[in-house]
């Protein structure tokens, strides 16, 4: 029986049918009456959140404004204690 793995890395492409969520948070991102405002991104591991992450920056990028998005992979930092401590 051959089996299949599925390669573990984020993508821009909706395969998990979250184009709905995506939208929430662009809207939510939009909505100057919003801002500041902070959005909390939480799920099991392997469950999507980065290609989420992903799908929304091409979709704010798309839109050619002044909205400036910043993707921060904490895994380069997993390891070191003084990024663990700095946000406590």
């Amino acid at each position: 029986m051959e089996e299949f793995i599925w390669r573990d890395s984020e993508t821009e492409i909706d395969y998990l049918d979250y184009g709905y969520i995506v939208d929430i948070m662009t809207d939510t991102i939009n909505d100057e009456k919003l801002l500041p405002s902070c959005i909390g991104l939480y799920g099991d591991w392997g469950s999507g959140k980065s290609s989420l992450m992903h799908m929304c920056v091409k979709k704010l990028k798309e839109q050619k404004d002044d909205t400036v998005c910043l993707l921060f992979n904490g895994w380069l930092y997993e390891s070191y204690d003084d990024a663990k401590t700095a946000s406590g």
